[in-house]
């Protein structure tokens, strides 16, 4: 027979297991293994066509705001 109990996850911040039992790392990875990490994201054709599209869609964004905010209604 198996149980299978789950506890708070605010116990997860208390100082038994911050400090007593070591299951939370406190420092943090070192950023300099960021920078060893090869950036396919940025590289990956859709990801360039997105941004490309979303750089198009601020462009007409602010076409129409400036259109509208400088539109004269006393003609």
């Amino acid at each position: 027979m198996t149980f299978m109990l789950e506890s708070s996850r605010t116990f997860l911040f208390t100082e038994y297991a911050r400090k007593i039992c070591g299951v939370i790392h406190t420092q943090g990875t070192d950023p300099k293994v960021w920078d060893r990490l090869p950036d396919r994201f940025s590289a990956h054709p859709l990801t360039k066509e997105i941004l490309a599209k979303v750089a198009e869609d601020k462009a007409n964004l602010r076409k129409a705001k400036d259109y509208y905010h400088n539109l004269n209604l006393r003609t």
